[in-house]
């Protein structure tokens, strides 16, 4: 079983624990880290129990997607978090690629 902190900045904001997948989603367990406070209102409800991770309001308060970063505690190369959705406390999905997420609308001054 696989562990990868997600970080966000260099900040520790949770730590993914990897059970299973379903190409391109893997599932699993998830663990608040110290600076999970940092970006727990990034992710909203939906109003069906699930929370999804607001890539764009993320970015825009100044936490672009070449931050989030997914570190395997095994020492592995990096990755880059391109999505992630809760639902209740410890259950987790997230893709990720070698690159990170394109947005569609930078925020303003990026482009």
């Amino acid at each position: 079983m696989n562990r990868s902190r997600w970080l966000v900045g260099g900040l520790h904001v949770a730590t993914l624990v990897w059970v299973g997948g379903d190409f391109p989603w893997v599932h699993g367990r998830f663990e608040p880290g110290p600076g999970w406070a940092a970006v727990e209102g990034f992710l909203p409800s939906d109003g069906g129990g699930a929370r999804w991770l607001d890539d764009d309001a993320l970015a825009a308060a100044g936490h672009p997607p070449e931050t989030w970063l997914l570190v395997d505690e095994d020492d592995e190369e990096p990755c880059f978090l391109h999505a992630l959705v809760r639902r209740g406390e410890d259950d987790v999905s997230w893709r990720f690629g070698g690159s990170p997420l394109e947005l569609d609308d930078p925020p303003a001054g990026r482009a």
